[in-house]
């Protein structure tokens, strides 16, 4: 049984993959080390600071949608009526 050269190379059936750079570990760690407390703090300002607007907004974004199908309403109770009108 014969082998090529090519076949050994590629690891899967996909030609189209590529390998992705070598990871260098310690750069990452010290990427990890030196934003951790910048997430600590982010994570802390999003939840104690940033809920109570991110609540009102939702509020106000519901109390906008209400309004909107009370217009909508509305205009469909003006519709019946004149259509009640109208066949009279």
């Amino acid at each position: 049984m014969k082998t090529n050269d090519s076949d050994l190379e590629r690891k899967t059936d996909y030609p189209d993959l590529e390998r992705l750079p070598d990871v260098n570990k310690l750069k990452h760690f010290v990427y990890v080390l030196l934003n951790k407390p910048r997430w600590f703090i982010e994570n802390l300002y999003e939840k104690y600071l940033l809920k109570d607007k991110i609540e009102l907004e939702e509020t106000k974004l519901k109390l906008q949608q209400k309004e909107i199908e009370l217009y909508i309403l509305k205009i469909q109770l003006k519709e019946l009526k004149l259509k009640i009108l109208t066949k009279y």
